[in-house]
């Protein structure tokens, strides 16, 4: 079994005959018809679908599909609330559906905020909501530090403007408001957003609307200077 995470990032160029996704989707469905016993698993934000589609026209039939979205409550709680539960720490129910509220049902957002919350607050003290209200803006900044500056500054001035387009909205924006907001053509427009998608920044969860593939992502761009900027 070949499993690869992060898998989004690899994607095939035709303009430069660079085809990493079509080679190894050539090479395995070639093995596996020989009879050789071979498993391709790939997992990626939600720009893998469509780079998979784009390397071979078929891949669809090659995969059986699985959506990890974003944890469900009470999901969300528990993935909080059993690490504390089995150390033996004691919190408070109102902290729990306040971190859940925040992270969205981000798994990784979900271990962050618990671990940073965990270390400001002396051990066996009980967690609790007023602990989390001061502990968070200092949470938020590690996360801009550690997980949105770097993705923000692998773009171009002109994907910024896009972005924050996006981001004067929500999470999610009408195709038709960022088109008009930016005032391009909706060619120029499209291009910018493909060039986001294949750097897992944004992706369309329906017709006519984009929206950020990483949540909180929107609400990093309110609350720092960058919105400002534009």
């Amino acid at each position: 079994v070949l499993c690869y995470d992060e898998a989004h990032v690899v994607r095939d160029s035709q303009a430069t005959l660079e085809l990493p996704l079509n080679t190894l989707l050539a090479v395995v469905a070639r093995l596996q018809r020989e009879g050789i016993p071979l498993m391709l698993v790939v997992c990626g934000l939600p720009t893998l679908t469509e780079n998979l589609a784009r390397a071979k026209s078929y891949s669809e039939r090659m995969f059986q599909a699985e959506e990890l979205d974003r944890l469900r409550s009470p999901e969300d709680v528990y993935a909080f609330t059993l690490p504390l539960e089995t150390a033996g720490r004691g919190y408070e129910p109102a902290l729990a559906a306040a971190l859940a509220s925040d992270v969205r049902g981000y798994p990784f957002f979900i271990q962050f905020f618990g671990a940073l919350l965990w270390e400001s607050t002396p051990w066996p003290t009980p967690l609790t909501q007023d602990d989390y209200a001061r502990s968070r803006p200092a949470i938020l900044a590690a996360l801009d530090r550690a997980f949105f500056d770097a993705r923000f500054a692998r773009t171009s001035p002109a994907e910024r403007r896009l972005l924050l387009t996006i981001a004067s909205q929500g999470e999610t924006a009408a195709l038709r408001h960022v088109i008009n907001a930016l005032g391009m053509s909706n060619g120029a427009t499209q291009r910018l957003m493909s060039r986001l998608a294949d750097k897992g920044l944004v992706y369309r969860p329906e017709r006519g609307i984009v929206g950020f593939a990483v949540p909180l992502f929107g609400e990093y761009l309110r609350r720092t200077a960058h919105l400002e900027a534009s």
